[in-house]
């Protein structure tokens, strides 16, 4: 399978060397220091915890914290200066497989994936995150987009190096973001290290584009909630080190509008503890076969 490599990017997120994960794990042994740049050194929102629910009074931001700076914790393409999606368009013609065979066809031997197939209304896209590990290193994760077409898959998108561990892990879920009844493919990527960045890649129609921009939450974690994402992220003030953010913590609405996706508000959620918060989370790790 041909994968596409993302590199030139802004952050330590896009390393494509091994000297870039060694650096990544130098960040998570200092995470407890630095200064507030340094969040953005890649990083996973952890999963598998329960929801986040307030048992105490309703929520309030920090002293000193308005919405538009909570709401910085979500970044949507137009804010994210040199940065670019990891999903990009396979050369055509791109690599085919047999439709009849189903997933198991659309990831490479010795790799274990899942997949989800929707109908965007203009064509059936199948999309597949899949992970390799080898002993002593950390696993390598993958995304594809494939098209039906006739008695075959098409192969139309994607990211990650087969020889380089980018992400923590990789998913792939499915949502009507567009509210007519069809369905587009939602990615989601979490960096190794401290940095805890969650992108999410959109993808509709054809399979060969992004629905919109990328988007990016820092230290935080992302649900689908019909035609919107809400994402959920701790607020940190100027220079807070990673480990220890004081502005409380916030959900913010995204939805797609005139084909942008917008940060349309912003809203407090209870104090969360010490360490990585338990944020609602659709894009922990995938269940792979």
């Amino acid at each position: 399978m041909n994968t596409a490599s993302k590199t030139g990017q802004g952050r330590a997120r896009a390393a494509t060397a091994p000297a870039a994960v060694l650096a990544a794990g130098l960040l998570l042994a200092a995470c407890s220091g630095g200064s507030a740049p340094a969040r953005t050194a890649g990083g996973g929102a952890r999963a598998g915890r329960p929801a986040h629910s307030s048992t105490s009074t309703p929520a309030t931001w920090a002293p000193g914290v308005t919405a538009a700076e909570a709401a910085a914790g979500t970044s949507t393409g137009t804010d994210q200066a040199g940065i670019t999606p990891w999903l990009t368009p396979v050369a055509s013609p791109g690599p085919a497989a047999a439709r009849s065979q189903g997933c198991a066809a659309l990831h490479d031997p010795g790799w274990r994936a899942e997949c989800v197939r929707v109908d965007t209304g203009r064509a059936v896209l199948t999309g597949v995150v899949e992970s390799r590990s080898s002993a002593g290193q950390p696993p390598v994760w993958r995304a594809v987009v494939w098209r039906e077409q006739g008695q075959q898959e098409v192969e139309t998108m994607a990211a990650g190096d087969p020889g380089v561990p980018l992400w923590e892990w990789a998913a792939v879920r499915s949502a009507d973001l567009l509210g007519n009844g069809h369905r587009e493919l939602v990615f989601g990527f979490v960096g190794a290290g401290s940095g805890a960045i969650l992108d999410l890649d959109v993808v509709g129609a054809d399979g060969r584009d992004l629905l919109g921009s990328q988007m990016a939450v820092e230290h935080g974690a992302a649900t689908i909630s019909g035609r919107r994402i809400l994402t959920y992220h701790p607020v940190y003030r100027d220079a807070e080190p990673n480990c220890c953010p004081t502005g409380g913590a916030a959900r913010d609405t995204v939805e797609l509008r005139s084909g942008t996706w917008v940060v349309t508000g912003s809203e407090p959620v209870a104090p969360l503890g010490p360490g990585h918060p338990d944020f609602p989370d659709d894009f922990g790790p995938p269940r792979l076969r």
